[in-house]
């Protein structure tokens, strides 16, 4: 049968009727998986207030926290590399949003400092290495030959788009619902990529036939 290039996107084609093209279906869904890890994480500085003020916790203290999970993050990124290249990405990117969200929502009812260290610095950096940079340019570029960088470009949008939306909805949340309520509205938003990973997520184009 002849084959040739999309044109949108620079993919081999067959005779079969022309629709949108599934990657950019898979680059929607990077892009929104960013947007919630990248706008989830940023928020974490809005706490730092409210956690001072009830524990009297140091900001020092509370940004080693920040920095074991930044650390943590950067190391599990090769494992998740890894484990992206052996594992259907619904798997990969499920786990992420599992564990980031169980331990956003964990958090509303920290009442010690370990507990911020374990659910913050470990938990949540573990799952925010499977839904983060890595995982997406891998699951994106299967996808994409001549427009592979635009297709890049359009999903690592996600990570401002979630930093410029997160932080602001987390103060206003505080300032209504107080701390506790606010984190538990955080991680209860990552139902949404939960969702959206199961129905839509794809490992090559050859799994759509």
């Amino acid at each position: 049968m002849a084959r040739s290039l999309d044109a949108r996107a620079g993919e081999p084609v067959t005779g079969r009727k022309r629709g949108l093209y599934y990657g950019w279906i898979m680059v929607a869904l990077c892009s929104t998986l960013l947007a919630f890890s990248y706008g989830a994480r940023y928020t974490f500085g809005v706490f730092m207030d409210p956690f001072a003020r009830e524990f009297g916790w140091s900001r020092s203290t509370m940004s080693l926290a920040f920095s074991i999970f930044t650390w943590l993050y950067g190391v599990m990124q090769i494992y998740w590399g890894i484990l992206i290249e052996r594992r259907h990405p619904r798997v990969v990117m499920g786990l992420g949003v599992i564990f980031f969200g169980v331990a956003v929502v964990a958090m509303a009812g920290m009442s010690t400092l370990w507990q911020l260290f374990v659910l913050q610095g470990v938990v949540a950096a573990i799952g925010f290495s499977g839904m983060g940079m890595v995982p997406s340019s891998a699951v994106v570029s299967r996808w994409f030959v001549r427009r592979k960088g635009t297709a890049l470009s359009i999903a690592f949008a996600g990570v401002s788009v979630g930093q410029l939306v997160f932080s602001p909805l987390a103060m206003v949340w505080i300032l209504q619902y107080g701390w506790r309520i606010s984190l538990l509205i955080i991680g209860g938003t990552f139902v949404v990529p939960g969702i959206l990973v199961v129905l839509l997520a794809r490992s090559s184009p050859s799994e759509m036939g």
